[in-house]
């Protein structure tokens, strides 16, 4: 049976031949035809992926460095070197896999809920006027700066301990240092608003400092994670101090003491394209109800 029906597609094929010679011309206009279209419907989908493509640039090239890199932060306290590890992590975690294809690098800092500022001696005063001030850590800051005044390369900060009273030795900026009258040397008053195990932390002026490049990324958590809640009615000047100081000296004076944690997530603007733009937005969305979630 299968003989025979080669055999009929043998005999049958010289006719398919003379009609398709005969009728030629429909024919080749049937297959220009079909390619024509082909070749008109790949093009429009190229066409229209580049103009997706120029668009999403346009977009971007709209905004700021700082308006596509992703500000994340928490409050948490009572502040304590382990409960902060596990936060950080957490962070990280979540954040692989979803995120780390675009982007550079995770920046990170903390700061102390507002103290109301007071010069030493004038604790009982503190909060009558607008001054106001935080502690605050910043990895890697000595990279950053330079110190005018103090302070020297190589010198810890840390807690300078009496028999009288004990205080924290801190950095702060030359511009801040000259609005508050502030010299090294000085020592000032974190005053609480709160009720809590101590009435004001002592901070000593161990120096001052310049910004090496204030338009760096590095200063965005100071401007968008540390001086959010810094109205134009007050003056505040941050406190800074490194990280392990912070944990394990400052936050043990307290028993309520919270901490906004920050964490700049620095995008690479050309890993973003018309392919992958919108699965990046779906995971920042999926990234930031994860994070409301904990």
């Amino acid at each position: 049976m299968e003989i025979e029906g080669f055999a009929k597609i043998i005999r049958v094929w010289p006719l398919i031949v003379k009609r398709l010679v005969v009728n030629w011309r429909t024919l080749s206009t049937v297959i220009i035809g079909v390619v024509l279209a082909c070749s008109i419907m790949s093009g429009t989908v190229v066409f229209f992926d580049s103009l997706k493509e120029i668009a999403l640039a346009d977009v971007l090239k709209s905004l700021d460095k700082e308006e596509i890199n992703i500000l994340v932060q928490a409050e948490k306290g009572p502040t304590n070197d382990k409960e902060a590890s596990i936060l950080n992590e957490r962070i990280h975690s979540f954040s692989e896999g979803l995120l780390s294809s675009h982007v550079n690098e995770i920046l990170h800092g903390g700061r102390t809920t507002t103290f109301f500022f007071s010069y030493q001696g004038q604790e009982q005063d503190a909060g009558k006027d607008n001054a106001r001030t935080f502690f605050a850590y910043l990895p890697n800051l000595q990279s950053h700066i330079t110190i005018t005044d103090g302070f020297s390369s190589g010198k810890e900060l840390g807690e300078l301990t009496t028999k009288e009273t004990s205080v924290i030795k801190v950095l702060v900026s030359a511009q801040d240092a000259a609005i508050f009258g502030l010299r090294v040397g000085d020592r000032i008053s974190a005053v609480p608003y709160w009720s809590d195990s101590v009435p004001y932390v002592t901070a000593e002026i161990a120096g001052t400092f310049e910004k090496n490049n204030q338009d760096d990324l590095y200063w965005s958590i100071e401007r968008k994670g540390f001086m959010y809640s810094a109205s134009g009615s007050f003056k505040t000047i941050p406190l800074y101090l490194n990280q392990d100081v912070y944990m394990e000296h400052l936050a043990s004076k307290f028993l309520d003491l919270e901490t906004t944690y920050v964490w700049m997530f620095d995008i690479d603007r050309e890993s973003i394209n018309s392919s992958n733009a919108s699965n990046l937005a779906s995971n920042i969305t999926y990234f930031g109800n994860r994070l409301e979630s904990e």
